[in-house]
């Protein structure tokens, strides 16, 4: 019996200086003393029949991508959202057309109070609505964006 109550006595003792070291991290995280997007690097993930060439986001608030399609469509659409810091608003891109082999340019302006400073990072998942060559209406989904302003 005392070991069972010794080996108790370890993991509560332990147990509550985790959840305090915890804690005292997301209050950090929370009062923005720790910024964990600064660790994760600059990405772009292009979604399914897409490939990310190049993309930035300059001083100004402009948001660039470009795209090299794997498909060939019309009528398409970019909307952007889980913007990250959240506030923001990214407009929608329209794209009359495009073509396989042919790169899209999508630049759009990133607005509001809570844009991130130059150096700050940006987060954006992104999707592509279009119809294909057979006049049918498909979703490209999970493109996902991180880029540092400036």
């Amino acid at each position: 019996m005392r070991k069972a109550q010794a080996a108790m006595e370890y993991l509560m003792s332990y147990g509550w200086a985790i959840i305090v070291v915890l804690i005292v991290f997301g209050a950090f995280v929370y009062a923005g003393v720790l910024r964990p997007l600064a660790l994760v690097p600059d990405k772009c993930i292009a979604p399914s029949g897409f490939f990310c060439e190049s993309f930035s986001y300059t001083e100004a608030g402009s948001l660039s991508i470009l795209l090299a399609p794997q498909v060939t469509g019309t009528s398409a659409a970019v909307t952007f959202e889980s913007v990250v810091p959240s506030g923001l608003s990214i407009e929608t891109e329209s794209i009359p057309s495009f073509e396989r082999g042919k790169n899209i340019l999508i630049t759009v302006s990133v607005t509001g109070e809570k844009a991130p400073a130059v150096g700050r990072k940006l987060r954006a998942s992104f999707d592509i609505a279009y119809t294909d060559d057979f006049g049918q209406p498909q979703l490209a989904s999970g493109g996902d964006v991180v880029v540092t302003r400036g």
